[in-house]
């Protein structure tokens, strides 16, 4: 029980900080501008290249884990 009460605390002081924090906005604009910035900022080595390639390693970690777990297994019975 006392887990669950850290698990509600964790959640609602959470939900709390999110609500009440000013998230910067967008300036108006063309939609494409936004993807384009997005594509850059994605491949642009002073920025998200890191965060990016650990995204990708996890996928491909998820991938084949999933696939391993789907094979059958060599037990023989």
């Amino acid at each position: 029980m006392v887990w669950c009460d850290f698990i509600r605390l964790f959640f609602a002081s959470t939900s709390v900080l999110i609500w009440i924090t000013e998230w910067p906005t967008l300036p108006e604009g063309d939609v494409g501008d936004t993807v384009l910035i997005l594509g850059k900022s994605l491949v642009d080595p002073s920025k998200y290249v890191v965060p990016f390639e650990i995204a990708s390693v996890l996928l491909i970690v998820a991938l084949i884990g999933s696939i391993a777990v789907a094979l059958p297994s060599k037990e023989s019975e």
